[in-house]
């Protein structure tokens, strides 16, 4: 994997005017990442995961490559800028004039694929058990220590954290649009609401985020599991919290569990999603 060094200074104490406070903020925490880790740690300078294929059918083979190109189509093209729009009224969005923050985040996502049909072979995380979603946990470890990581965790959120594919997610990630709208030929422009609200809707695909120790404590811990389903280490996240859940990381200490919450509905009674 490339490795990053400083393109767009952003060691100022404030945004400078016409930028994105959010992208700002983004890439300060990136560059925290950096300086605080070796200087020949994998992936230096970038942010983003490493995606554990855990479906392997043969729709799958044929769906898979796309669903990921898609994925990095929308983070790099469209998530990545969203939080240029500022609302204006309830009729328009105006979109910042600078992007130059929100393009650091798009370069510098970047993603590495595992794929082990014998050891990644769980297609249903709704319904896996601990035990289960424990062993694609140990199978994340192998990737990290053949990354020079085995202790990388205070690194990088690379190295504790990781996208899951399942079969649902990655329908809903073959639904997406095949390609995100262009935001960056509209600076300094005004956009309807509801165009934008549409963009939005049309992006809103979901991966599952594992925190690998977080679900090894999990999966050991009987009186954990009756009395803190939250702490279980595994759970739905939409692409637009990716960067928040990797700046969460980024500044908790190296053994804290991310958390999610039940969202309960007569469609999903037992579905959880990343907790920011």
């Amino acid at each position: 994997m490339k490795t990053f060094t400083r393109n767009a200074d952003a060691s100022a104490l404030r945004c400078p005017p016409g930028c994105d406070d959010e992208a700002f903020s983004h890439v300060r925490k990136i560059d925290h990442v950096a300086r605080n880790s070796p200087e020949d740690v994998y992936g230096r300078g970038s942010w983003g995961y490493t995606v554990l294929r855990t479906t392997y059918s043969h729709e799958s083979d044929a769906l898979f490559p796309i669903a990921v190109e898609k994925l990095n189509r929308w983070i790099k093209g469209f998530w990545a800028f969203q939080s240029l729009f500022v609302r204006q009224s309830a009729e328009f969005m105006y979109l910042k004039t600078d992007p130059i923050y929100n393009d650091v985040i798009a370069e510098r996502f970047c993603l590495d694929i595992v794929e082990d049909r014998e050891k990644l072979n769980c297609s249903d995380l709704q319904a896996a058990s601990p035990a289960d979603v424990d062993l694609l946990g140990q199978r994340f470890d192998v990737w990290r220590i053949s990354v020079g990581a085995e202790h990388g965790f205070e690194w990088s959120p690379r190295f504790s954290d990781c996208i899951l594919i399942d079969d649902n997610s990655l329908a809903s990630l073959n639904n997406l649009p095949e390609y995100p709208p262009d935001l960056k030929a509209l600076l300094g422009s005004r956009v309807p609401t509801q165009k934008f609200d549409q963009w939005y809707d049309d992006g809103s695909a979901y991966v599952w985020l594992m925190d690998a120790r977080g679900v090894s404590k999990y999966a050991r811990d009987a009186d954990l599991q009756q009395e803190r389903p939250s702490a279980r280490g595994w759970f739905k996240i939409s692409l637009l919290m990716l960067w928040e859940a990797w700046d969460a990381r980024a500044s908790y200490d190296a053994g804290t569990v991310l958390s999610c919450e039940n969202d309960v509905d007569d469609e999903d009674p037992d579905s959880y999603w990343y907790d920011w």
